[in-house]
């Protein structure tokens, strides 16, 4: 006959993390990071990114075009409804994306996601976390 196996008393489970992911002093938190704070599982969006090569022609006017200059996983949440101008009815969504640090972005930078161009509005990198960099982006129409 099977013996049954003991009821576990007075013993707890073990949790993924001690502290609940809250930075509370236990040691299991890497380098002070909350879960909040994890960049690679977050980044769940991929984003072709493309910058503007400007070119002058014969008479002098630009005549510039969109060239391919990567891909990358991004954070896209929205920021917002975005703002109307004039007495227009509808506004442009905005969007907050958050990236791996990347040099080559720059205000004359756009990112296609989901067959939406999100034009680079501004770029804040902060010194806390060098390892990434948060945009504020428009949706623009082709």
């Amino acid at each position: 006959m099977p013996t049954a196996t003991p009821p576990m008393r007075g013993r707890r489970r073990r949790r993924w993390r001690r502290c609940g992911g809250r930075g509370g002093g236990c040691g299991c938190c890497r380098k002070g990071q909350t879960m909040g704070e994890e960049l690679s599982g977050a980044l769940v969006e991929r984003v072709a990114i493309e910058r503007f090569v400007d070119v002058r022609d014969d008479s002098g006017s630009s005549v510039g075009a969109w060239q391919a200059a990567g891909s990358a996983w991004a954070a896209i949440v929205p920021d917002g409804n975005g703002t109307a101008q004039g007495e227009a009815r509808r506004s442009r969504r905005r969007w907050r994306v958050t990236l791996r640090a990347n040099p080559d972005l720059g205000l004359t930078s756009r990112l296609v996601w989901r067959g939406q161009w999100l034009a680079v509005l501004s770029i804040d990198s902060d010194p806390r976390r060098p390892d990434r960099t948060v945009l504020r982006c428009e949706a623009r129409v082709g």
